[in-house]
C-alpha cells in the first residue's frame, strides 16, 4: 500500500469510527497529539478497545491510527498482544510516511495498549 492509499485507508476508518463513550481522563491516551481516548475492554480472556476524541473536527490520520490499532488488537488475549513486537509495524512500513509528531502518537497509542494487557494478563 502506498502512502496515498494508507491515508485515504486512514482517513476511512476515522470516518466511520463509531465508538462513543464517556471520555475519561483515566482513557486518555499520554503523547499523542490530539486528545485521544483509548478504552478497553476485558471479556472471556480478551481485550477489546475503542478509541475516540472529543474534537468536533479531529485529525483524521490520528484517529484513523487509533483505529487501526484497535481493529488489530481487538479480540486478543493479552499474551498475544505481548507476543506481537511493537517494530513489526515500523518492519512492515506501516509507519512510513508518518510525520514525527503521528509517528509519536502511534507509538503512545501501542505502548498504552500494551500496558493494558500487561495489566490483563496479571488478572489471568
Amino acid at each position: 500500500m502506498d502512502n496515498d492509499e494508507k491515508w485515504k485507508y486512514l482517513i476511512e476508518l476515522a470516518r466511520n469510527n463509531k465508538a462513543n463513550f464517556e471520555k475519561d481522563e483515566k482513557w486518555l491516551v499520554k503523547g499523542c497529539g490530539i486528545k485521544l481516548y483509548l478504552k478497553p475492554t476485558y471479556n472471556f480472556g480478551r481485550i477489546f478497545f475503542d478509541v475516540c476524541t472529543d474534537d468536533k473536527t479531529p485529525a483524521l490520520i490520528s484517529l484513523g491510527l487509533g483505529v487501526y490499532l484497535c481493529n488489530f488488537f481487538s479480540g486478543k488475549t493479552p499474551s498475544e498482544i505481548l507476543a506481537i513486537d511493537p517494530n513489526w509495524f515500523v518492519r512492515n512500513g506501516f509507519t512510513n510516511g508518518l510525520t514525527p509528531t503521528r509517528q509519536n502518537g502511534f507509538a503512545s497509542i501501542l505502548n498504552q495498549m500494551r500496558k493494558y494487557a500487561e495489566a490483563y494478563s496479571i488478572m489471568g
